[in-house]
This record gives C-alpha cells, structure tokens and sequence, in this order.
C-alpha cells in the first residue's frame, strides 16, 4: 500500500525481481471484497438464510483465492490503497486466519502533492489543455483527493497496528535500495537476495486514471525533481 507519489510502483518493480514473489499492478481486490461485504449485510436474504460472518469470511477466502489461482508464485503482495483501513485490517485477520502485513512506502505529504501536480502538468499540457495553479488544483482536483484519502488511511490504520506495517521512505529506497528491501524481507520472513539496479518497470495501465505516464518509471533508480519547495 501507499501514499500516492510516494515510490509504489518503484518498490513493486523491484519486488518483482525476485523469483519467488509477485507484485499486482494496482489492485481491485479490495473494492471487490468490501463490495461483498456491504452485499452481504444489506441483502435481507442473507437474515433469512440464518448466514453467519463465518459464511462471509469463507467466500472472502475464496474470492482472495480465485484471484490469483493463475499465479505460481509462493509469494503474493497485492497492491491497494484500502488495506492500512484498521476495519479492512481486522476482517482481513479473520479471512485469513493470521494478521495481514503490509508494506507501505511514505513520503512527505508536500513531495507527494508537489510529484502530482507536476504529472498531472505534464499529462494535461501533453493534450494540448489548460492546468490550473497549484492552489486551484489542491482545492479541485481528483487526485488531490485521492491523495488525501490513502493518507488518511494510512494514518488510521498504522496508529492503532504499527506491528503490522514495514514503512518504506521514498528517500531512503532511492538511497539504499538493497536495505529496504532486506527490511522486507526481514518483515516477511522471507530470503533476502540482491537487486538488480536496471529497472524492468512493472506493468500498469494509467489510461483508467486520466493521467499519461502517472506511473512511468525510468530504467535506473532516482528522485523526481524539482525538489517540493520549488
């Protein structure tokens, strides 16, 4: 999980490079499972059919299941903005049977805001359309929003689970990868194994998002500028 802007889509790419191990581009497997949930307990079937949360949990597990039945890997990070939720944490330990972990990058909130305006820039001005200021944009704009709410979500859930979180900084990935990696690795309790520094860019498809190259990643390792006060 991750605060947008934050060095998500680096951390999965380089994930990515071990064997053993899956990263999902930008996940819907949370929105689909609290799709279920909210099914679930507004159908007045579900009170007439005398279903337990047990029941509920079953169908979760095998939603999480079918997911990625067409993966081989022994290890499967999916990626979502929803998870650090401290009720998503709660319902996730009882689908699974054991406590979710979740690695989660940060970075300042004025880099994050700074990195999307400048995409967004880029993006808009490509298509030949007018962006508002910074201000505008902070007061209107989607992302801006999106940005808010993965903030706030983090911020729920790592206040009252700390345990359950491996926070990655951007400024250090960028720095030392092979250190936050091996943190990762430590957190999961998994080998650790050496990064290769060329980038093979995990696959996402930005078109959704309305944003070009919202997570287009160069072939080597390092931080977006201009720096956030600029």
């Amino acid at each position: 999980s991750a605060i947008p802007r934050s060095g998500s889509t680096l951390l999965a790419s380089l994930l990515s490079q071990r064997p053993d191990t899956y990263v999902s581009p930008t996940s819907n497997l949370g929105e689909i499972l609290g799709s279920v949930i909210t099914s679930f307990y507004d159908n007045p079937a579900t009170k007439a059919s005398y279903s337990s949360e047990e029941e509920l949990h079953r169908i979760l597990k095998s939603i999480i299941v079918a997911k990625y039945s067409s993966r081989n890997e022994p290890i499967i990070i999916d990626k979502g903005r929803i998870w650090p939720d401290s009720e998503n944490i709660e319902t996730m330990k009882k689908v699974l049977g054991v406590s979710p972990k979740i690695i989660a990058t940060v970075r300042p909130i004025a880099e994050c805001i700074a990195s999307f305006y400048l995409v967004d820039k880029k993006s808009t001005e490509s298509e030949k359309l007018k962006m508002p200021d910074i201000k505008s944009w902070l007061k209107t704009s989607p992302l801006m929003t999106a940005l808010i709410d993965g903030y706030n979500a983090l911020k729920n859930g790592y206040s009252i689970y700390p345990e359950k979180f491996c926070l990655i900084e951007y400024n250090n990935l960028c720095d030392d990868p092979q250190k936050e990696l091996d943190r990762i690795s430590d957190f999961i309790g998994i080998e650790k194994i050496k990064y290769n520094p060329h980038i093979n860019q995990i696959n996402e498809n930005d078109e959704p998002w309305g944003v070009k190259d919202l997570h287009k990643l160069g072939t080597s390792i390092k931080k977006t500028e201009p720096d956030a006060q600029e």
